[in-house]
């Protein structure tokens, strides 16, 4: 069974939690304030409101520079910052244990928390 833990949404900044797909979090933000991705995260929004995220948020570890970022989730993350939710659950992987794989497995260990005391 994937590991599962409960995290800040403050923690989702530029030096924490990063946007994996963005150079910062107000790219992603500036991003996804129109179009599809506004719908996307209005969407999820709703579903925030109707009692929560039904699919967690995937952290990316990197073992070679220590780096916590979104690997699947920047929607979902913005959404919950725009909501107002405190925290967030999630799963993590080590982003370089993808190999031939195209997306690394999820841990099943508990995840490096110390990384995020930046």
């Amino acid at each position: 069974m994937p590991y599962q833990g409960l995290l800040s949404t403050a923690m989702f900044n530029d030096r924490q939690i990063r946007a994996k797909d963005f150079a910062r979090w107000r790219h992603a933000h500036s991003r996804f304030a129109r179009g599809r991705d506004r719908a996307t995260v209005d969407a999820y929004k709703a579903e925030i409101a109707a009692g929560g995220l039904r699919t967690l948020i995937w952290l990316d570890v990197s073992e070679r520079t220590g780096e916590v970022l979104i690997g699947d989730g920047h929607h979902r993350a913005v959404a919950l910052m725009e909501s107002g939710v405190d925290s967030f659950a999630f799963h993590w992987r080590v982003a370089e244990k993808a190999g031939w794989l195209s997306q690394p497995p999820l841990e099943q260990g508990p995840f490096p928390y110390h990384l995020l005391d930046r």
